[in-house]
């Protein structure tokens, strides 16, 4: 017996199409890897592939705000995903790519766990606690609440940011989308403060304003940022919906990550 499948409807036009005939699969399971560490789970990837897994999911790899030993939704830094002598839970970078490769090796997938709508717990505490935790830089990569025992304060005046929360919400915000989860920290996706998020050079006024201990300037950072003189590669694309052509869009240096050009 053939089957119809619908595939579109536009106006009042239905098309179907009968599709060769076939036996019904399903996909290869998930694996959700969220009890070990990187290292375990590049030595069982072979168990992995015998029980018939096609893609392997992990916990968010970034620092967590309390410590190596959380499971990592409570993120604290999404650029540091653990080095040597300071692992995170799950191990190093070195180690997540190491079991990234044994996983495409097995010709399973490798799926990630990120979060993209709150951070920590620091600067949710008492006036002093976050007063302190800002004073350190905050998050990377984030501007926190104005405050004026915050040495970088008249810093962000200069570079135009105007806001008392910073990239979050308030404290007393509420509600599904503004307020905290459990207590962690809100990120608020309306607000677009321009500042280069990993700042590579320390002279550079376009800095997110850095504390005594984050959001530092450090050459290595410029592997984050694309190669703007093209020496990578790069390709343009065109917008329909404002008509903007030649747009170009540059490669990640590979061979030569240094050469990443830091952007606001």
């Amino acid at each position: 017996m053939r089957r119809l499948t619908l595939l579109a409807a536009v106006g009042p036009v239905l098309t179907f199409l009968a599709p060769a005939m076939a036996e019904d699969s399903s996909p290869a399971p998930i694996l959700q890897y969220f009890e070990s560490t990187y290292t375990t789970l590049e030595s069982r990837m072979s168990d992995v592939f015998k029980a018939g897994y096609g893609l392997v999911y992990t916990p968010p790899p970034g620092r967590a705000d309390t410590g190596g030993t959380s499971v990592g939704y409570d993120q604290y830094n999404r650029f540091d995903l653990g080095q040597t002598g300071n692992p995170t839970l799950y191990g190093t970078e070195t180690g997540l790519k190491s079991a990234i490769a044994a996983a495409h090796t097995a010709g399973l997938d490798f799926g990630i766990d990120l979060v993209w709508n709150h951070n920590g717990y620091g600067g949710t505490g008492t006036a002093a606690q976050n007063n302190a935790f800002y004073a350190a830089g905050g998050y990377p990569g984030f501007v926190g609440p104005l405050q004026t025992t915050n040495p970088a304060a008249a810093g962000y005046n200069t570079l135009g940011y105007n806001s008392s929360d910073g990239d979050f919400h308030s404290g007393f915000a509420g509600g599904d989308t503004d307020g905290r989860l459990a207590g962690l920290i809100d990120i608020n996706h309306s607000t677009n403060f321009q500042f280069i998020r990993n700042p590579v050079n320390a002279a550079d006024p376009r800095n997110i304003p850095a504390g005594t201990s984050a959001n530092l300037a450090d050459p290595n950072n410029a592997r984050f940022y694309t190669d703007t003189t093209g020496a990578a590669g790069v390709k343009y694309l065109y917008d329909p919906k404002t008509g903007e052509s030649n747009i170009p869009v540059y490669n990640f240096n590979l061979s030569n990550p240094s050469a990443g050009v830091a952007v606001p």
